[in-house]
């Protein structure tokens, strides 16, 4: 049986259906909003919607999208905006700022536009900086995050422009440096680098940089042997496969880091670490891959493997209902109460904040408590 092909909506009509959409379910309620309903008020025909869309959930999804992002975006612009023309001696703010550094990631890896506009942005800002403005990034295990995964973010191929990649290697090194190795001095730090009889810490830096580089899926161990300026065969005398390697060399270089945002975050499990679990588990799903960097970091950061705690604490958000989700989705997006009430984010059947945590199946609805919180532990690689 062939499939329906999905045409592509002219946008005129997808605007009616999203103004329709917002007005239906304000009035009515995500559950007793129907499609009929939706394209009375739109002028359009049922057909014309699943025409589009594969389902009545898929419109809705598509509805946050483009009124979610849209206000999210302006909100970035303006902050992105302000960042830009802040001054060098104001960089420790960045760090303090750990909810807008989330939210610019998390809009980042949905929209390719806004990905350009924090790549300049942040060049120009960085551009601004010597060494010793950016170790003010440092100050907090909160900027470590920031820092760490907007070098990343820099770091993806596309958007490798010379400047950038110059000034986010500063922001890299120093971040790395000084939280790996409890911000030990320079000096002392280039002798344990350049010391001849250190193959293990000559692979973990060159592993680092090409991770840096290419990202973890396409960070082979011929590359990262290479930089070394060793063979492939002397990492596999050592490690099993490249999984393990890699795995082993994350955990050397940011095991003191990890530890520390381990315990800062831990100290108040309600914000901090919803929030990152939350802006990893969204960047996990849109990867598609379970050996990416954000659950590379993740894991790193878990590095107690509290699983126990983390359980708990999503079991709770699932028992507690709706209040518990408008409180996780308001620490990730930044969106008031009232906004979520009129987008329809948090549904009374469909939680919207399951699909935005990687499943867009009706039936995860019906699901055990139990049961979504395994699926969510999976999506950032807890078994």
């Amino acid at each position: 049986m062939m499939k329906r092909q999905r045409t592509v909506p002219r946008r005129d009509t997808l605007e009616r259906l999203c103004r329709a959409t917002t007005r239906v379910v304000g009035r009515r309620g995500i559950d007793a909003a129907t499609v009929s309903e939706i394209v009375k008020v739109a002028g359009l025909t049922t057909g014309s919607v699943y025409a589009k869309f594969e389902s009545r959930d898929d419109l809705f999804l598509h509805v946050w999208d483009q009124k979610a992002g849209s206000a999210l975006f302006g909100h970035l612009e303006e902050r992105l905006s302000a960042w830009r023309d802040m001054r060098p001696s104001r960089a420790t703010n960045i760090g303090d700022d750990v909810e807008f550094g989330i939210q610019m990631l998390v809009m980042a890896r949905r929209s390719e536009y806004l990905a350009e506009t924090v790549q300049r942005d942040l060049s120009q800002f960085l551009a601004k900086c010597d060494a010793v403005d950016s170790r003010k990034l440092v100050k907090s295990g909160e900027a470590f995050v920031i820092a760490l995964e907007l070098a990343d973010l820099l770091y993806q191929p596309v958007r490798q422009a010379a400047d950038a990649w110059k000034q986010a290697r500063l922001v890299f090194d120093t971040v790395t440096h000084d939280l790996a190795t409890s911000r030990i001095s320079e000096t002392k730090l280039t002798a344990q680098l350049d010391s001849p009889n250190s193959l293990e810490r000559t692979l973990e830096e060159s592993c680092v940089r090409v991770i840096a580089k290419v990202g973890f899926n396409n960070a082979t161990l011929s590359r990262i042997a290479r930089g070394a300026g060793v063979t492939t065969g002397s990492i596999f005398a050592q490690f099993d496969s490249r999984e393990e390697f890699l795995r082993s060399a994350i955990a050397q270089v940011f095991g003191s880091a990890a530890s520390q945002v381990d315990r800062q975050v831990f100290a108040s499990p309600s914000r901090e670490l919803l929030t990152v679990a939350f802006s990893s588990l969204l960047a996990f799903h849109q990867s598609g891959s379970r050996h990416d960097w954000n659950s590379f970091r993740l894991e790193c950061f878990l590095a107690a493997r509290n699983v126990k705690f983390l359980r708990s604490e999503l079991r709770s958000i699932l028992h507690a209902g709706r209040s518990r989700y408008e409180q996780l989705l308001l620490s990730a997006t930044g969106f008031d109460s009232e906004y979520l009430d009129g987008v329809m984010v948090v549904g009374q059947g469909l939680p919207m904040g399951l699909h935005l945590l990687g499943s867009h199946e009706p039936s995860m609805a019906l699901l055990r408590h139990d049961e979504i919180v395994n699926r969510l532990l999976v999506h950032i690689g807890i078994d």
